[in-house]
Protein backbone atom coordinates (compact mmCIF):
# COMPACT_ATOMS: atom_id res chain seq x y z
CA UNK A 1 0.00 0.00 0.00
CA UNK A 2 1.31 3.42 -0.93
CA UNK A 3 1.93 6.06 1.70
CA UNK A 4 -0.65 8.53 0.35
CA UNK A 5 -2.16 11.53 2.13
CA UNK A 6 -5.96 11.09 2.19
CA UNK A 7 -7.59 13.59 -0.23
CA UNK A 8 -10.15 14.76 2.34
CA UNK A 9 -7.29 15.87 4.64
CA UNK A 10 -5.83 17.96 1.81
CA UNK A 11 -9.25 19.41 0.97
CA UNK A 12 -9.84 20.45 4.60
CA UNK A 13 -6.45 22.17 4.67
CA UNK A 14 -7.43 24.14 1.57
CA UNK A 15 -10.92 24.90 2.93
CA UNK A 16 -9.58 26.29 6.23
CA UNK A 17 -6.52 27.97 4.65
CA UNK A 18 -7.43 31.50 5.75
CA UNK A 19 -8.10 30.46 9.36
CA UNK A 20 -4.91 28.40 9.64
CA UNK A 21 -2.71 30.97 7.87
CA UNK A 22 -3.91 33.94 9.92
CA UNK A 23 -4.71 32.03 13.11
CA UNK A 24 -8.30 33.27 12.95
CA UNK A 25 -10.52 31.81 15.65
CA UNK A 26 -13.59 32.76 17.66
CA UNK A 27 -13.12 34.91 20.72
CA UNK A 28 -12.35 32.66 23.70
CA UNK A 29 -11.07 33.00 27.25
CA UNK A 30 -9.05 30.71 29.50
CA UNK A 31 -10.46 30.41 33.01
CA UNK A 32 -9.44 28.51 36.12
CA UNK A 33 -12.02 25.83 36.95
CA UNK A 34 -10.70 24.00 40.02
CA UNK A 35 -7.60 22.24 41.38
CA UNK A 36 -8.48 18.90 39.75
CA UNK A 37 -9.20 20.17 36.21
CA UNK A 38 -7.05 23.29 36.24
CA UNK A 39 -7.94 25.63 33.39
CA UNK A 40 -10.56 25.44 30.65
CA UNK A 41 -11.42 27.33 27.47
CA UNK A 42 -14.73 29.18 27.18
CA UNK A 43 -16.52 30.71 24.20
CA UNK A 44 -16.84 34.49 24.49
CA UNK A 45 -19.17 34.54 21.49
CA UNK A 46 -21.55 32.11 19.80
CA UNK A 47 -19.67 29.58 17.66
CA UNK A 48 -21.63 28.09 14.73
CA UNK A 49 -21.67 24.37 14.02
CA UNK A 50 -18.75 23.16 11.83
CA UNK A 51 -16.77 26.36 12.49
CA UNK A 52 -12.97 26.40 12.77
CA UNK A 53 -12.17 26.93 16.46
CA UNK A 54 -8.38 26.76 16.55
CA UNK A 55 -5.23 24.85 15.71
CA UNK A 56 -3.41 22.67 18.23
CA UNK A 57 0.18 23.90 18.40
CA UNK A 58 3.34 22.94 20.27
CA UNK A 59 6.85 21.59 19.92
CA UNK A 60 7.45 18.71 17.55
CA UNK A 61 9.45 16.06 19.42
CA UNK A 62 10.42 12.45 18.58
CA UNK A 63 7.82 9.87 19.62
CA UNK A 64 8.80 7.58 22.47
CA UNK A 65 6.25 5.32 24.09
CA UNK A 66 7.51 6.02 27.60
CA UNK A 67 7.24 9.79 27.08
CA UNK A 68 3.49 9.52 26.47
CA UNK A 69 2.86 8.72 30.14
CA UNK A 70 4.34 12.08 31.15
CA UNK A 71 2.69 14.17 28.42
CA UNK A 72 -0.83 15.40 29.12
CA UNK A 73 -0.66 18.04 26.38
CA UNK A 74 0.77 15.95 23.55
CA UNK A 75 -0.82 14.56 20.39
CA UNK A 76 0.64 11.83 18.19
CA UNK A 77 1.89 13.46 14.99
CA UNK A 78 2.70 11.45 11.88
CA UNK A 79 4.54 12.81 8.86
CA UNK A 80 3.42 11.07 5.69
CA UNK A 81 5.82 10.44 2.85
CA UNK A 82 8.78 9.44 5.02
CA UNK A 83 7.48 6.02 6.05
CA UNK A 84 5.00 7.59 8.45
CA UNK A 85 7.66 8.77 10.88
CA UNK A 86 6.10 9.33 14.32
CA UNK A 87 6.43 12.42 16.47
CA UNK A 88 4.53 14.09 19.30
CA UNK A 89 3.13 17.59 19.04
CA UNK A 90 3.74 18.70 22.62
CA UNK A 91 1.84 21.74 23.86
CA UNK A 92 2.98 21.40 27.48
CA UNK A 93 5.28 24.44 27.54
CA UNK A 94 4.77 25.99 24.12
CA UNK A 95 1.37 26.27 22.52
CA UNK A 96 -1.81 28.30 22.39
CA UNK A 97 -5.20 28.28 24.10
CA UNK A 98 -6.15 24.89 22.60
CA UNK A 99 -3.92 23.04 25.06
CA UNK A 100 -6.39 24.05 27.79
CA UNK A 101 -9.39 22.39 26.11
CA UNK A 102 -10.67 19.75 28.53
CA UNK A 103 -11.94 16.21 28.00
CA UNK A 104 -15.63 15.39 27.91
CA UNK A 105 -17.62 12.30 26.99
CA UNK A 106 -20.15 14.69 25.40
CA UNK A 107 -17.80 17.03 23.51
CA UNK A 108 -18.73 20.10 21.48
CA UNK A 109 -15.49 19.97 19.43
CA UNK A 110 -13.67 17.38 17.35
CA UNK A 111 -9.98 17.30 16.50
CA UNK A 112 -9.20 16.80 12.80
CA UNK A 113 -5.87 16.20 11.11
CA UNK A 114 -5.54 18.21 7.90
CA UNK A 115 -2.77 18.90 5.43
CA UNK A 116 -2.09 22.58 4.87
CA UNK A 117 0.47 23.48 2.23
CA UNK A 118 2.00 20.00 2.57
CA UNK A 119 2.29 20.11 6.36
CA UNK A 120 0.16 18.03 8.76
CA UNK A 121 -1.87 20.23 11.12
CA UNK A 122 -4.46 19.53 13.84
CA UNK A 123 -7.53 21.73 13.99
CA UNK A 124 -10.57 21.87 16.23
CA UNK A 125 -14.02 22.12 14.63
CA UNK A 126 -17.35 22.75 16.36
CA UNK A 127 -19.55 19.65 16.39
CA UNK A 128 -22.62 21.77 17.16
CA UNK A 129 -23.48 25.37 17.86
CA UNK A 130 -21.67 26.50 21.01
CA UNK A 131 -23.31 29.16 23.14
CA UNK A 132 -21.47 32.17 24.53
CA UNK A 133 -20.05 31.23 27.94
CA UNK A 134 -20.00 27.47 27.21
CA UNK A 135 -16.80 25.54 27.90
CA UNK A 136 -15.05 24.06 24.84
CA UNK A 137 -14.43 20.30 25.15
CA UNK A 138 -13.41 17.29 23.10
CA UNK A 139 -13.14 13.56 23.73
CA UNK A 140 -9.48 12.70 24.31
CA UNK A 141 -10.25 9.10 23.31
CA UNK A 142 -9.58 5.73 24.89
CA UNK A 143 -5.99 5.60 23.64
CA UNK A 144 -5.10 8.75 25.63
CA UNK A 145 -6.50 7.28 28.85
CA UNK A 146 -4.76 3.92 28.27
CA UNK A 147 -1.42 5.75 28.09
CA UNK A 148 -1.99 7.83 31.23
CA UNK A 149 -2.12 6.31 34.70
CA UNK A 150 -4.89 8.55 36.04
CA UNK A 151 -8.57 8.03 35.26
CA UNK A 152 -10.36 10.58 33.06
CA UNK A 153 -11.00 13.89 34.76
CA UNK A 154 -14.63 14.43 33.84
CA UNK A 155 -16.33 17.79 33.53
CA UNK A 156 -19.85 16.41 33.78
Amino acid sequence: MKDIIPPERIWMGIYFDREICRSIHPEVSIRFIDNQLGFGVFAEERIPSCAFVGEYTGLLIPWKKKSLHDKFHAIRYTIWGIKRKKFLLDGERVGNFTRCINHSTTPNLCLQSVYWKGIPRFIFLALKEIAQGEQLTFDYGTLFWKEHPSPPRLLF
